[in-house]
């Protein structure tokens, strides 16, 4: 009877062992596919995280060319403006050179006061 009783024993502290190690495998197994998966997710971050930079980067260089082009406007809008002054003054410059003209009739001739015959001898 003893012998028997030891071989059970014997049996079922090998059965026991290969059940712990088959755990100790599963264990392991679970542990890998859980590293695997925490890889992957950190992958993936990564590169949703550089992907959200680029965005950034981009509408912020979009920004910036769009101020830029408020500058270029406001600069064209000034230049409008000051066209549109020159062209107002003309009419009054064009008025005072005709008045400038009609005065001259009044002035001496400036030709013969400092012309090459003038008395004062400039020119000579």
């Amino acid at each position: 009877m003893s012998f028997a009783a030891n071989a059970n024993i014997s049996q079922s502290n090998i059965q026991m062992n290969n059940l712990q190690t088959q755990y100790a495998l599963q264990q392991a197994n679970t542990n890998t596919a859980k590293a695997n998966l925490q890889y992957s997710y950190a992958q993936s971050n990564a590169g949703f995280q550089t992907r959200l930079a680029d965005t950034q980067t981009l509408m912020a260089q979009g920004q910036g060319q769009v101020s830029i082009g408020g500058g270029v406007a406001q600069a064209g809008a000034l230049t409008s403006q000051m066209g549109q002054s020159f062209l107002s003054a003309g009419p009054g410059i064009f008025n005072a050179g005709m008045n400038i003209n009609q005065l001259m009739g009044g002035l001496p001739n400036f030709n013969f006061m400092f012309g090459g015959n003038s008395p004062s001898g400039y020119g000579r």
